[in-house]
């Protein structure tokens, strides 16, 4: 039990410094978070460890991403609606990568790759229609952020969090095909169109 809390005390962590970190960075982008990758490292952390301990896992980063929510100065309703949103969209691509046969720490390949952004395409839109419900009056807009941000960081940093994880512990091996050069042409396939169409979403959204 005790590893179990340590665990989870990591996860949430983790999870909070990365919002920390890109909710600072989005001060210098006119307040988006042009890259909002905490849910890719739920997703990850959610690949890696046992199922068993998912649920201490989800809540955990449920009360760590209300508590950065509210330090970030949204209300309550709004903070405990992007909480729940963000784990259920973390929980939602875990579940439909598992279902479609993915390796425990896959998305090694290209092939791969286009799977896993069907998936994450439509989880985003989910998750981005749950977050905005506090938002009606700017349900658009606040729909277009919330996609954009969330979908881009899955798109980008999961896939590089499973690199990275199959690079040191040697993982390829024994749950899928090795890395090869074809995985970072795919990943700047992902990056590029993504870039410049979250660049014009943030335009529209000043804009608008």
């Amino acid at each position: 039990m005790r590893h179990i809390t340590v665990r989870a005390a990591l996860v949430a962590a983790l999870f909070c410094i990365n919002s920390l970190i890109v909710i600072a960075a989005s001060n210098y982008t006119g307040g988006f978070a042009a890259l909002w990758s905490a849910n890719a490292s739920l997703v990850f952390m959610l690949m890696i460890f046992p199922r068993k301990e998912h649920p201490v896992y989800c809540v955990s980063v449920f009360f760590a991403s209300l508590a950065v929510n509210l330090f970030s100065g949204f209300p309550m309703e709004t903070a405990l609606l992007y909480s729940f949103s963000n784990v259920l969209e973390a929980v939602l691509v875990f579940l439909a990568l598992v279902r479609l046969g993915f390796p425990r720490t896959g998305l090694y390949n290209p092939a791969q790759l286009v799977e896993f952004g069907i998936v994450a395409t439509t989880v985003t839109a989910i998750s981005a229609t749950t977050a905005s419900l506090g938002n009606l009056e700017e349900f658009g807009n606040a729909w277009l952020s919330w996609f954009a941000s969330d979908l881009l960081g899955l798109l980008i940093f999961l896939p590089c969090f499973n690199i990275i994880h199959a690079t040191i512990t040697g993982t390829e091996n024994i749950y899928g095909p090795g890395i090869d050069g074809s995985s970072l042409p795919a990943l700047c396939f992902w990056y590029l169109p993504f870039r410049r169409w979250r660049s014009f979403s943030q335009r529209f959204l000043c804009y608008s």
